[in-house]
């Protein structure tokens, strides 16, 4: 499904293997004596597997809406504002990670509309785990992986999906990365989920949006944006030393600059008259 509602969304789907051969099972099983049969059934393992890193990434629900969120370690997730704008303090945050569903809080949300479109759960009972948290954005043209539970809910059960792409563009303020550009294709559901770093396995941002043609109302998957992990971890970290929510406050920059980039405005431009 390449194509919705005459809208280019980069999503494919195709038939799982696996289940092809499992459905031959009675067939292939009558050919026991067959060693190419059995070799068959015997790989089916390997298309099973996933991506170590796919379990940092978990479901975020709010009532009937949901989003992902990235697991970094000492019961603290980080997701999108976005995601969790309908939570109140009697509502529930669940967080479903391979099949468990667990509880979680908000501890703190950047406002509506501002910069950065991060939000920061604590999940009870969560797995101890720890992520790497790379401590540089890496270059422009650098293969990453998008990570998240985009378009499906977890009414299946599914694992996080995977998308490859690379880094087109590290914007920078102040010689600060304050976005990261890439060619992979978020889609609705995503948001909050993991950008990771193809070569080390650490995360690089916080999946937060994609673009979108305000005339048209069309939306371009393959120019999708990111938080810098750079910007969030320094703040996490000092909460995690202190003990203290208001730390988190620092995730709000009050920067016209920067709100500027991530409302994509344009600069206005003096341009010349083509002489072509």
């Amino acid at each position: 499904m390449c194509w919705k509602a005459d809208e280019w969304i980069g999503l494919s789907i195709a038939c799982s293997f696996p289940q092809l051969l499992q459905s031959l099972q009675i067939v292939l099983r009558k050919l026991a004596g067959d060693t190419r049969a059995q070799h068959l059934l015997s790989d089916t393992r390997h298309f099973t597997a996933c991506l170590p890193i796919q379990q940092h990434v978990g479901l975020v629900k709010v009532g009937n809406t949901w989003g992902s969120g990235v697991l970094i370690g000492n019961d603290l997730m980080l997701t999108c504002a976005h995601v969790v704008k309908q939570a109140q303090p009697w509502s529930s945050v669940r967080v479903t990670l391979f099949g468990r569903h667990l509880q979680a809080e908000v501890l703190y949300t950047v406002p509506d509309n501002e910069v950065f479109d991060v939000a920061v759960l604590r999940v009870y009972n969560a797995p101890v785990t720890a992520i790497s948290l790379a401590s540089i954005v890496p270059a422009e043209g650098a293969a990453v992986r998008a990570i998240g539970h985009g378009l499906f809910d977890d009414y299946l059960g599914m694992a996080p999906s995977v998308l490859s792409g690379v880094i087109a563009k590290v914007i920078t303020s102040s010689t600060i990365p304050v976005m990261v550009q890439t060619t992979c294709a978020v889609h609705s559901g995503a948001s909050g989920g993991a950008l990771i770093d193809t070569k080390t396995s650490s995360l690089i941002g916080l999946l937060c949006c994609n673009s979108k043609d305000q005339e048209s109302g069309a939306s371009y998957p393959h120019v999708s944006f990111s938080v810098p992990i750079t910007i969030v971890q320094p703040i996490v970290s000092r909460f995690l030393k202190t003990g203290d929510v208001g730390v988190l406050r620092s995730l709000h920059i009050c920067d016209t600059k920067v709100k500027k980039l991530w409302k994509l405005k344009p600069r206005l431009l003096v341009t010349s008259q083509s002489k072509l």
